[in-house]
């Protein structure tokens, strides 16, 4: 329940007992407080206030022995609101059990490789906002990725924020690409898929990319245009469930995508393969880009577009070409970054990205 009320019952819910002992009753909690269990152990949990607690349920009789792993692992100092300062968001690892990752409300993201032994922050230049979601990659090859996505509202800046790390967490990039400019609330990772099929809950609907998130796409076409706060997978059917605010559930049959985190053929030896049939040149660049193309259907009008990394439309030009398309764009006074070159054409997206840099 809100703040942090969490009970458990072995009658089917004939009786109800408070599984607290142990957590500090004056720690900072979430209105949605996070707890997980273990992906390898299915008598352990963990639980965060403003610090991570460790689970173990006995039985009988049946209770929750609780043993905090650190301390305050928030900004919070003295005379700060509390309530702004908890814990948000908590992952373990599903292919190395000592790696845990932990998001906070005031911005911190914290790792630990050692079960919470030892704690150490890698926030480093990710954006000062409240962390929604943290994802350690289901992927036995990547395993040191790790994804993180945040909310700027309380900041006043409503823009799509996820980020990627490959090394656990060292350094970030942004793979929002094209996002629309609302809050992400949560993020699901495709299994047997090499982190490919990607799957955001924002504030506008679930968007997918079936690239690493080079682009992003808006799922289906009858979800209203309401809040999505939280993703999970029925691996049996294979469709993907959308907890909505204000909706109840909606599901989504992944066949349609023509992908699936079904193990029964073994998982990939390599990403599929991404659709690039856009050459840029040169990258990195300073003034121009040089922009190439083949057109797959001559009769039909095509898209080009510039965008920025966070979903930015920076240039388009639309109209009728060639069999190979060859355009080129001034970029000179664009600042420093990543960008993307979109191509629209016969209902399907192609895009590249090239970065900017200074003279």
């Amino acid at each position: 329940t809100q703040f942090g009320g969490l009970n458990i019952t072995a009658n089917l819910g004939a009786t109800f007992q408070t599984i607290l002992n142990g957590i500090e009753p004056t720690d900072k909690r979430n209105w949605d407080m996070p707890y997980i269990f273990s992906n390898g152990y299915s008598n352990t949990l963990y639980l965060g206030t403003d610090k991570i607690y460790k689970g173990e349920i006995i039985n009988p009789p049946l209770n929750v022995v609780w043993e905090p792993l650190s301390e305050d692992l928030t900004k919070f100092q003295a005379g700060d609101n509390p309530q702004f300062h908890n814990i948000t968001s908590i992952s373990e690892s599903s292919i190395n059990r000592s790696l845990l990752y932990v998001g906070t409300s005031d911005g911190n993201v914290v790792r630990s490789v050692d079960t919470g032994n030892r704690w150490e922050n890698i926030t480093g230049d990710l954006p000062d906002h409240y962390i929604t979601s943290i994802q350690a990659s289901p992927s036995l090859q990547l395993q040191d990725y790790v994804y993180v996505s945040h909310s700027g509202y309380r900041e006043n800046k409503p823009l799509s924020h996820i980020h990627r790390s490959k090394d656990r967490g060292n350094t970030w990039e942004s793979i929002a690409s094209n996002l629309p400019e609302i809050a992400i609330n949560d993020v699901y990772i495709l299994d047997n898929n090499l982190d490919s099929v990607l799957f955001v809950a924002t504030d506008g609907g679930v968007y997918a990319s079936l690239n690493q998130g080079i682009l992003w796409k808006r799922l289906g076409a009858n979800m209203p245009v309401i809040p999505v706060m939280d993703l999970e997978y029925n691996a049996n059917e294979n469709k993907l469930i959308a907890g909505t605010f204000g909706r109840s559930l909606m599901t989504f049959e992944l066949d349609s995508l023509g992908v699936s985190g079904d193990f029964s053929t073994g998982p990939p030896s390599s990403p599929p393969p991404v659709k690039e049939y856009v050459n840029i040149n040169p990258s990195p660049a300073t003034n121009f880009i040089n922009v190439k193309f083949s057109n797959l259907d001559q009769d039909r009008e095509i898209e080009i577009a510039i965008v920025s990394a966070n979903g930015q439309l920076i240039d388009k030009r639309a109209g009728h070409f060639g069999r190979i398309v060859k355009e080129e764009f001034d970029i000179s006074r664009l600042p420093q970054g990543v960008y993307f070159v979109a191509v629209k054409m016969r209902h399907q997206t192609y895009s590249s990205r090239f970065v900017k840099i200074s003279q």
